[in-house]
């Protein structure tokens, strides 16, 4: 684990002692600015990956790092196959793709085709980091925002 905010640094750091480190991160919108461009952040806040030759001891005392997350004998191992999986979901800028884009682009007229909100026309806002769609219903004569899946939504 890393110190809050100190990803860059441990990754520095450990490559300074001949670790690899990676520590995957994606595009995320501003919520309070949605003006602005959305800023770069990790994936997964306070991990980073670290593939170990020979002794890891040296990495508890890495400026930036808190400690390794410990198994039953050591650090804990993660498959190669996991980190390669996510590293085939970069784009060229070595970002993380979390979802594909949506068929429908915010203000899009939907309606849901299961759920409590079977049949109600609704109005698409955009994805969601849980990858799932935010939508405007009209909820007792009020706009309420709802998350749902983009598999239960149909353009209306």
């Amino acid at each position: 684990m890393t110190k809050p905010n100190s990803e860059a640094i441990a990754a520095q750091n450990l490559m300074r002692q001949g670790y690899e480190p990676y520590y995957p991160r994606c595009l995320q919108a501003n919520k309070k600015h949605p003006s602005q461009a959305p800023s770069i952040v990790p994936l997964f806040p306070r991990y980073i990956f670290i593939l170990v030759f020979g002794t890891w001891y040296p990495i508890r005392s890495t400026r930036g790092i808190t400690r390794p997350l410990m198994g039953e004998d050591g650090p804990q191992i993660i498959p190669t196959l996991e980190i390669e999986q996510l590293r085939k979901r970069e784009d060229q800028r070595g970002l993380i793709r979390l979802s594909p884009p949506s068929e429908f682009t915010p203000g899009d007229k939907v309606k849901a085709t299961s759920g409590p909100f079977d049949g109600q026309l609704m109005v698409y806002e955009g994805m969601t980091a849980r990858e799932r769609c935010q939508v405007l219903a009209d909820w007792l004569g009020r706009k309420v925002r709802v998350e749902l899946d983009e598999n239960v939504l149909v353009a209306a």
